[in-house]
């Protein structure tokens, strides 16, 4: 052991099998000495930021024994009664159109109940922006006769089927209706026409036969006066009447 100025330097020999002893030197620094602080460090580095949650819906129902959907309970844990209504009708409407996987982004999907906190119902639109693979659940929903490939889909399709034979049913009603009213409309005009013909003609031949014995009385005044008329003084003013020809007149 020996001593130093700035502290003790203890010195140790340790055997090494047949090669011989070693040394080892071991500074012991006074407590006295040591600084109080921690060393210094450089500025502190931005973490990475953290990863989306993402869970899956297969066949309308929520995948919930896996890490990511418990991850995503507990960081969503103060909103989860809002987002539990939203991920019902997510579910729903998975069922509703039988889509076998759904990846559902965490974050998208709790924005989406916060916002709406079931006040009113979210946008079919808005449910599946929170899906990562929108595009392939956009194909299928667009698919013909995929809404009837779901649960209900036995009911849907007979309720489309009543609902489409009603609609030819009324539509059949309303074009026999539309043609027996443009019939009656026709028959109508056609009568008020006769009617008001024949009451013209009613008036005509009353206004022909008034003239007729208007014309007879004159003349017949005439030939009464005319012996007093052709013995005084008189003016002959001659009509022509376009009766005769033009010779004559």
């Amino acid at each position: 052991s020996q001593s130093s100025q700035g502290g003790r330097i203890i010195t140790a020999s340790v055997p090494r099998g047949k090669s011989g002893a070693s040394t080892i030197k071991m500074i012991n620094t006074p407590f006295s000495q040591m600084s109080p602080n921690p060393p210094l460090m450089g500025p502190p580095q931005t973490p990475a930021t953290q990863k989306s949650v993402k869970f899956t819906i297969q066949n309308g129902r929520t995948v919930c024994e896996n890490t990511e959907f418990e991850d995503f309970r507990k960081e969503y844990s103060a909103q989860w009664s809002y987002i539990v209504p939203c991920l019902q009708e997510l579910e729903l409407l998975m069922e509703q159109y039988a889509i076998p996987v759904a990846v559902v982004e965490g974050d998208s999907l709790a924005r989406l109940a916060v916002s709406f906190k079931m006040e009113t119902r979210p946008s079919i639109d808005e449910l599946i922006e929170c899906c990562t693979n929108q595009v392939s659940i956009l194909s299928l929903m667009k698919s013909p006769g995929q809404i009837y490939k779901g649960p209900q889909g036995y009911d849907l399709a007979a309720a489309k089927i009543q609902g489409t034979y009603r609609m030819y049913q009324d539509r059949t009603r309303y074009l026999e209706y539309k043609e027996t009213k443009r019939a009656a409309s026709i028959i109508a005009m056609n009568w008020i026409m006769v009617l008001k013909m024949t009451t013209v003609r009613s008036r005509l031949k009353t206004s022909r036969s008034l003239y007729l014995m208007n014309y007879r009385e004159r003349l017949r005044e005439l030939k009464t006066s005319w012996p007093s008329l052709s013995t005084k003084k008189r003016v002959i003013i001659h009509i022509p009447s376009r009766g005769f020809s033009q010779s004559i007149r």
